[in-house]
């Protein structure tokens, strides 16, 4: 592994995580507004289905940022595809600049010979889009097991 990328809760790359490690910071808050209406989804006694057991977590910053230009997406193709998978996008790309990695260089570099591994926990994103209109990008915006192929194909 020569290039590294991430995105966490207080820290938009590795060296800010190494920061927050460091220091010893807890970075949990109670869930902001604008992700979702913790009231209606707590239960502290966790008798509830489908509940949390507490209003906090931990959270990155601006989830939503993402320029689906600079990756040859449509606002149409974005909007359908999943934010962990968009964030993989990024991330992969950053990763691969931070390596110096120029395609075709040498021939380590030689794109078939460069892997992709990925893993994303849940398909939340999928399984709430589930019930809305299905849109052209449903399918390879939604399902984790096309975010890898689009890191390979939008990234070359």
């Amino acid at each position: 592994i020569v290039g590294i990328s991430g995105r966490f809760p207080g820290a938009d790359s590795v060296e800010a995580l190494w920061g927050i490690l460091e220091a010893g910071l807890d970075l949990h808050k109670e869930i902001p507004k604008d992700r979702f209406n913790a009231e209606a989804h707590v239960d502290p006694t966790g008798k509830a289905k489908n509940t949390s057991w507490t209003p906090y977590g931990c959270f990155i910053d601006r989830p939503g940022e993402f320029d689906p230009r600079f990756f040859n997406m449509s606002p149409r193709e974005a909007l359908q595809t999943d934010p962990m998978q968009r964030l993989a996008l990024v991330t992969a790309y950053e990763a691969l600049e931070m390596s110096g990695f120029v395609p075709g260089r040498t021939q380590s570099t030689t794109p078939s010979r460069v892997g992709t591994f990925y893993g994303q926990t849940s398909d939340d994103y999928r399984d709430i889009n589930a019930a809305q209109e299905i849109g052209t990008y449903f399918i390879t915006g939604g399902i984790r097991a096309f975010g890898p192929v689009s890191i390979t194909s939008l990234l070359g």
